[in-house]
This record gives C-alpha cells, sequence and structure tokens, in this order.
C-alpha cells in the first residue's frame, strides 16, 4: 500500500495531511497527465467535526488511471503518493501528483 500525503486542506477526511479513510478511489481512465486525475472520496469539509479522527498514512489506493505506471490491475503499487488540491472546493480540484505516465 501507498504512503500518502493529502494537501486537500479543505476535505473532511483530511486530518493534518493525511487521510481518515481505510481507501481511497483515483479517477482518470484516460489521464495523461497528474492533473487529469482526482480523488473521487473527496468531501467539502463543512465545519462538523472531522471524520478524520485518526489519518491514515498507509492505505489501499484503487486507481482508474490506466496509463500510469504505478497501476496494476486498478491497484495503486507506488511507495508514496501526493494527493494535491489545496482549496479544493469539489473532486475536479483535487489530483494525484504520484501520476507516472507508461
Amino acid at each position: 500500500m501507498p504512503k500518502l500525503n493529502c494537501n486537500a486542506d479543505t476535505c473532511g477526511h483530511n486530518c493534518e495531511s493525511l487521510c481518515g479513510l481505510n481507501s481511497i478511489d483515483i479517477k482518470g481512465f484516460s489521464a495523461t497527465t497528474d492533473s487529469e486525475t482526482k480523488c473521487s472520496n473527496f468531501t467539502t469539509y463543512t465545519g462538523a467535526s472531522n471524520s478524520a479522527a485518526d489519518g491514515n498514512l498507509d492505505l489501499y489506493v484503487q486507481c482508474q488511471a490506466t496509463n500510469c505506471t504505478h497501476n496494476q490491475e486498478q491497484e495503486c503499487q507506488a511507495d508514496f503518493i501526493y494527493i494535491a488540491g489545496s482549496n479544493a472546493v469539489t473532486e475536479n480540484d483535487t489530483e494525484c501528483s504520484g501520476f507516472c505516465p507508461r
């Protein structure tokens, strides 16, 4: 499982740059660059108690970006990924900066 650092500070799952989920899904089936990918689990922080009480450094990453070298049968095999998306409003404002084209 990849180690994750998440910069989507407006996401309700973000807990000090870690994700409160056990797994995430990366979209971008036809992506050829990292900017064409996105974290489909992004949810806007509403100001209520953050659901990410305990952030996870290692988590399962399902990936639809078939053009990424780290994608092995729709599972990310990278050692480390970085989810970019500072001040994101929707999942479209996020991206997987670990994307590496084949």
